[in-house]
């Protein structure tokens, strides 16, 4: 059966399931370098006219834009994952949490048959790219361009 989503848009989405502790590994670096900047006032008073705290509090309640779109990102994956284990699929255990490994490994190791390690694939990418579409975060594109950005 041919796919209905296009093989460049699958790989974008399934890129973002695999790297879930990436994304979550820039937002937190980000966090920690607002909340500890290297350029700190090394003598109070001199040249820096606002309140570093006040500073820190309104950079961490309006983060930038690629700052934003991966906490979506990193919400939409957690949904994802919750969406999955309530329909009894360890597709986040056997394949999305794993290191890399082949998906002949995964489901032949983890005693599941390919159609259905398949079908809890497509259901996970399926989910996350409809999810992701109404956030606004990709297209049902088969052009890279206008998923790569985001």
């Amino acid at each position: 059966m041919e796919r209905i989503i296009p093989t460049d848009t699958v790989k974008f989405i399934e890129k973002k399931l695999h790297n879930r502790k990436q994304i979550k590994q820039k937002i937190d670096e980000w966090r920690w370098s607002v909340q500890c900047p290297e350029n700190k006032q090394a003598i109070p008073g001199s040249g820096y006219i606002s309140d570093p705290t006040a500073n820190q509090a309104i950079k961490l309640a309006n983060p930038p834009k690629y700052i934003r779109n991966y906490m979506k990102w990193l919400e939409l994956i957690d949904e994802t994952e919750r969406f999955c284990r309530k329909r009894n699929s360890r597709i986040f255990d056997i394949w999305y949490g794993q290191g890399f490994q082949t998906a002949v490994h995964a489901y032949t190791t983890n005693g599941i048959k390919k159609n259905t390690f398949q079908k809890n694939r497509d259901s996970a990418v399926g989910y996350l790219l409809i999810r992701a579409m109404s956030a606004g975060l990709c297209t049902l594109s088969e052009n890279k361009d206008k998923n790569a950005a985001i």
